[in-house]
């Protein structure tokens, strides 16, 4: 397959997941806020307002795999992949400043809700327990397809490498905890409000704030990733030892002298020197080198290209 049809379906495939989520979130997003109204949650109202910043999120990245799949021109001769790289960045600045000010407000809810806390003059009736029916059943629901989402995501994330789809499935995991302890904090309320207790009254903004933590947490890890990927990160090291074993499987090859490799977005670029017998002919050592790079480009279907410099045995 050539290299431009295989960028063509890798690009494909990141936009059709992102089309799924866009979909699923915009689902999800609606019965969350729903759910939030009907029983006074929060939580699931924070969970809301991510579903709707994942709904945002894809949009960017199909914006940015639209551009990222353009290919190399005279300006951008290694290709626009680290585009993808760069709007994963950036996204998760956005997420860790939702996650920070999310944060902030659960906290002076509890600071706000403890100071005007009466036990004497809080009153409770079944309508509470009621009310959280709706949202328990919806909770439910989120938490099956947001975890189905994570497992779908990655599934194609493993398919093609992509670090947009990586960053995604994270996201989804975070979320599926998230709103488990938005299910949890319901329950508790809906189960203990009769005991008029002050830590029952605080389990929806302590939830929010869990939820908070777990979203920074897997952004900052997004972000840590994508930084590593725009400052040229090397590729796996097991990944480089294997390719020297391939390497030097073929007898020809003296040495290795040098092997450098780079992440472009999803897409891996090694360049390398090796020592070859200084009888060979130029013809047989050409031949024997674009086996080699062949080799690598079948075995290796992130490795985008692979330069090799033969240098002759003194």
């Amino acid at each position: 397959m050539s290299e431009n049809l295989v960028n063509q379906a890798y690009f494909k495939r990141i936009r059709k997941v992102c089309l799924i989520q866009i979909i699923s979130n915009s689902l999800l997003t609606v019965i969350k806020f729903i759910g939030g109204i009907i029983g006074g949650s929060s939580a699931l109202i924070s969970d809301g307002v991510n579903s709707f910043g994942d709904i945002l999120t894809s949009s960017a990245q199909i914006i940015a795999n639209k551009h990222a799949g353009k290919g190399a021109d005279k300006e951008h001769q290694y290709g626009h992949d680290k585009i993808e790289n760069l709007i994963c960045l950036i996204l998760s600045l956005i997420i860790i400043f939702s996650a920070v000010s999310l944060f902030y407000f659960s906290i002076t809810n509890i600071i706000e809700t403890v100071s005007s806390y009466n036990s004497k003059t809080l009153q409770y009736d079944d309508s509470i327990a009621k009310g959280m029916v709706f949202p328990l059943i919806i909770a439910g629901i989120v938490i099956l397809t947001k975890f189905s989402l994570a497992i779908f995501t990655y599934f194609n994330y493993k398919k093609c490498k992509s670090e947009m789809l990586k960053s995604q499935a994270i996201d989804h995991i975070t979320d599926t905890i998230g709103t488990f302890l938005s299910l949890i904090s319901m329950l508790l309320i809906m189960l203990l409000y009769k005991d008029n207790n002050l830590l029952i009254t605080l389990a929806d903004p302590i939830a929010s704030i869990c939820v908070a933590v777990i979203i920074l947490v897997g952004a900052l890890k997004i972000a840590i990733d994508n930084s590593q990927l725009l400052l040229d990160k090397s590729y796996e090291f097991s990944k480089i030892e294997e390719i020297k074993k391939l390497v030097l499987s073929h007898t020809e090859i003296k040495s290795i002298d040098l092997l450098k490799s780079r992440v472009s977005g999803a897409r891996v670029y090694i360049d390398m020197e090796i020592t070859m017998d200084k009888n060979l002919s130029l013809y047989d050592s050409h031949e024997i080198v674009e086996h080699i790079r062949k080799d690598i480009l079948d075995e290796y279907k992130e490795v985008l290209d692979v330069f090799i410099h033969a240098n002759p045995s003194s």
